[in-house]
C-alpha cells in the first residue's frame, strides 16, 4: 500500500465516521421532538424542541435536494 492508498483509506474512514455521527444526531433531534429519551418520556423546553424540529427539516430537504 503506497501513500496515496493510505490518504484514501483515511478519507474513507472519515466519511464512514461523518455518515454514523449524523446518523446519531438525527436520531438524537427525533428523539427530542417526540419527547422520548430512554426509557422515560420527557418534555424539553419548547424551544429546544422547535429548533430540533427546524433542523430535521432542513436535513430532509437537504437529502431531497441531493438526489
Amino acid at each position: 500500500m503506497d501513500e496515496t492508498d493510505s490518504v484514501n483509506q483515511k478519507a474513507g474512514d472519515t466519511d464512514v465516521t461523518s455518515r454514523i455521527q449524523a446518523i446519531r444526531a438525527r436520531a438524537m433531534l427525533e428523539e427530542i421532538t417526540e419527547g422520548t429519551t430512554g426509557r422515560h418520556r420527557y418534555r424539553p423546553p419548547a424551544a429546544y424542541v422547535r429548533w430540533a424540529q427546524s433542523v430535521l427539516s432542513w436535513l430532509r430537504g437537504r437529502s431531497r435536494a441531493s438526489r
